[in-house]
């Protein structure tokens, strides 16, 4: 009887998805809850697309549904409803319906494990992204002092290129905040933020001082690539100093 019951349970939150009749102007307060299952799903003034951008809300941001648009409309190749929604922060406006997955806001056991399963995803895919071997640029793309080493066991190693000092221990990422923190530190800082750029990630730290930002160099977290630095480059760019030269033409 208990596992008729429980898979009864389990449909009845399935049900409560997009594919649900919500009708326009008719849906109760704190009645639904959307996940939005895309990443930098943009939050719009109006529902169209053209309307203007509020924020970008990140993958697994949790919303209380407040409306949807009257008819569907074609985006790209997805045609669906648009949803307006108040973020945990306050924020209202409209996102499109194939950004987000809704439920009835009573099945907390589905939203809560929808919400795991996203979380996961992201870890796997970020986890990808961001295992290889790192090295600090400046703002013209010049390699300077630092490199870090992201292993796909969660190890790590960092380093400053003249010290002796190697930094190595465990590194967690963080999705929802967009940071790594390593529980041994680097030569830098404890904490770092990871962005994404077109095609390409960038991992940043930042002080009271600098930013420093680090582009990976290796798939492969124990590559022996040598780069050159900005200091190095400066060293070697050096002029002969004038007697050398002129032992060099006798």
């Amino acid at each position: 009887m208990s596992k008729y019951f429980i898979l009864l349970v389990f449909l009845s939150a399935i049900a409560c998805s997009n594919n649900d009749p919500l009708k326009p102007g008719n849906i109760s307060s704190n009645s639904q809850i959307g996940l939005v299952t895309e990443k930098s799903s943009a939050l719009r003034i109006e529902p169209f697309i053209y309307s203007s951008r509020i924020i970008d809300l990140p993958k697994g941001e949790k919303l209380e549904i407040l409306d949807l648009s009257k008819k569907k409309s074609a985006v790209a190749k997805s045609v669906d409803y648009w949803y307006k929604v108040k973020t945990q922060n306050g924020i209202t406006g409209w996102i499109f319906g194939s950004n987000i997955k809704i439920f009835s806001a009573g099945s907390s056991f589905s939203v809560n494990n929808f919400e795991e399963q996203l979380k996961d995803e992201e870890f796997e895919k970020l986890s990808t992204e961001l295992i290889g071997k790192w090295w600090s640029v400046n703002t013209q793309e010049e390699f300077t002092s630092y490199w870090i080493a992201l292993f796909k066991n969660g190890e790590y190693e960092a380093k400053h290129k003249d010290s002796n000092h190697l930094f190595k221990g465990k590194y967690k990422i963080d999705a929802q905040t967009s940071t790594i923190s390593f529980d041994e530190g680097t030569p830098l800082g404890n904490e770092f933020k990871f962005t994404e750029r077109g095609l390409n990630y960038f991992i940043e730290y930042a002080d009271d001082k600098n930013n420093y930002r680090f582009k990976r160099i290796s798939l492969n977290p124990k590559s022996e690539q040598e780069v050159e630095t900005v200091e190095e480059k400066k060293e070697s760019n050096e002029p002969v100093p004038a007697q050398e030269n002129n032992d060099k033409n006798q």
